[in-house]
């Protein structure tokens, strides 16, 4: 273990700290702007949906294979865009099947 091993994470945190203090404060200039861009809203809906469904979709690549795996460049860009784009393409599904309803069933009426 070196002193990188060491210093790493917690300069890792400061700066991340560094970064959202001067976003909120104003000062973030191109990163705030960046950060606050409105493309990333439906992106951030699905998030936590892609978090909860990918353990599956990985688990359903992996365990559905009947041959040797060898883990190539190219195989593995591949796993990785299809564990991606099928983890979104659930999470929306689940989102627009049980998210949305939910959130306006709980969703005081505005009369």
């Amino acid at each position: 273990m070196n002193a990188l091993d060491i210093v790493a994470k917690p300069l890792w945190s400061l700066c991340v700290a560094w970064v959202i203090l001067a976003c909120v404060s104003g000062y973030g200039g191109v990163v705030n702007s960046f950060l606050s861009w409105t493309a990333w809203v439906p992106l951030s809906r699905l998030t936590f949906g892609v978090y909860l469904c990918h353990p599956m979709v990985m688990y359903y690549f992996n365990n559905n294979r009947r041959t040797v795996l060898y883990f190539t460049y190219h195989f593995v860009m591949e796993r990785f865009l299809a564990t991606v784009l099928l983890s979104f393409a659930v999470s929306y599904i689940l989102s627009l099947l049980i998210e949305t309803p939910v959130r306006n069933i709980i969703k005081p009426s505005k009369k």
